[in-house]
């Protein structure tokens, strides 16, 4: 039987103390946690401390930032997981550009006050969903790409197996006066960076990310000159 999924934190940021009073009470009627925010300050200190806050309700009037420009600042802070929370903003005199900003920034709801029950946990139910399917979508990605890295390292290793199994044995060394090249260095596995083949690869929470290690636009630049350096220390050949 699956496992009922755990509904994300609510950020309650309100300055009056008898609406946010109210609030709370609806919010744990309807089987919401949440944590009560008075000033935007707080309200970043809070989203900060409490990884499970998934929807904000913030109040569109607030005396030191108002709540859009505050959603900004919260989703800036949030960092990866910003982009995933939602919002529903409430207030008791919205112009007609609060809502067109409210929509610019994907707000989920606008209440007006005084905030009915039923509109508030229908709005809470929504944004919550929303929230969760993010979170699921975000959760497969990361497992395919730790799944692909894995699946990476398994083939390179059965390559490089196949490889020492079918190479026939090396040649003696040449002397590395008569090679031009390092004292124990196998001229047979040397590789050239020039070499389209010679790639590096890695894998990020968007997915895999790679390409040839020397890049197409080198011209012998301090700064193309850097991009190859980052390229052989992501591509793993040194010292292989």
């Amino acid at each position: 039987m699956r496992a009922p999924e755990i509904l994300p934190e609510i950020l309650l940021v309100e300055d009056d103390d008898a609406c946010a009073e109210a609030l709370g009470e609806m919010l744990a009627d309807g089987g919401h946690a949440s944590v009560r925010a008075r000033t935007p300050g707080e309200a970043l200190l809070r989203l900060g401390d409490r990884p499970r806050v998934g929807v904000l309700l913030l109040d569109l009037h607030l005396p030191e930032m108002d709540g859009l420009r505050l959603l900004s600042e919260l989703r800036a802070a949030a960092g990866p997981r910003g982009a995933m929370l939602q919002a529903i903003l409430c207030s008791g005199g919205a112009q007609l550009e609060d809502l067109d900003g409210a929509m610019r920034l994907g707000v989920s709801a606008f209440l007006p006050k005084p905030i009915a029950r039923i509109a508030l946990l229908n709005a809470l139910s929504d944004a919550a969903g929303a929230y969760r399917a993010l979170e699921r979508d975000r959760a497969a990605r990361y497992g395919l790409a730790e799944r692909f890295r894995q699946l990476e390292g398994g083939l390179a290793t059965a390559l490089r197996e196949m490889a020492e199994v079918r190479a026939p044995a090396p040649a003696p060394l040449p002397s590395a006066r008569t090679a031009g090249i390092a004292p124990g260095v196998d001229r047979a596995w040397m590789k050239s960076l020039w070499t389209p083949a010679v790639r590096w690869a890695e894998v990020t929470e968007e997915g895999f990310q790679g390409g040839p290690v020397m890049p197409d636009s080198y011209d012998g630049s301090p700064a193309t000159l850097d991009l190859l350096k980052q390229n052989i220390a992501r591509s793993g050949i040194v010292g292989s």
